[in-house]
């Protein structure tokens, strides 16, 4: 007579598949997949990248960083000239040049900063059949002492200081200043 098989009270509630299901005999047990730590380890690089190239746009790194490379060049050109005008607000504004390195550079000088929601433009008039009027570039809401720096002067009549909405192109009222370019 066989006696029927002894299970403990472990194999009789289903524990013993656990037991089974967790064993190496599998093949596929073999491989393990990666610990939940190293997910963490890269989820943490790739914000960290993500915050480092948050950081390298917003403090200017591209176009910023050109303007006063071009503004430092005409600094430091042999043939630099300076001009200067008043503005209507009281503040001064500095236009450095020079034809060899074709770019000039502004500096605005006691200037508040411009009305919220607005930032000061530089202009210029070209030396043209239409003598045309076109924007140059932005020098922000409160642009300090900085040079800022553009280029192509060679064609340039006069460069004009103007406030206009913040992404606009066209001056909300007349300039502040025009400061002439002499004609050598």
């Amino acid at each position: 007579m066989t006696h029927p098989p002894q299970h403990t009270d472990e194999e009789l509630n289903g524990l013993d598949l656990l037991d089974e299901a967790s064993s190496p005999s599998e093949p596929d047990r073999g491989r393990r997949r990666p610990a939940r730590w190293l997910y963490l380890v890269a989820a943490l690089v790739v914000i960290g990248l993500g915050i480092a190239a948050l950081i390298a746009i917003n403090s200017g790194t591209g176009v910023a960083k050109a303007e006063e490379n071009i503004a430092q060049g005409v600094r430091d050109a042999e043939d630099m000239k300076e001009v200067s005008a008043k503005a209507t607000s009281g503040g001064t504004v500095k236009v450095a040049y020079s034809k060899s390195k074709n770019a000039f550079a502004v500096q605005l000088e006691d200037f508040a900063p411009a009305p919220e929601g607005h930032e000061y433009q530089v202009s210029v008039t070209e030396n043209n059949a239409a003598q045309t009027f076109d924007s140059a570039g932005s020098l922000g809401r409160d642009p300090g002492s900085n040079w800022t720096g553009f280029p192509g002067v060679e064609t340039v009549l006069s460069v004009h200081i103007n406030v206009v909405a913040e992404g606009e192109v066209d001056p909300d009222e007349s300039d502040l200043a025009q400061v002439e370019l002499p004609q050598d």
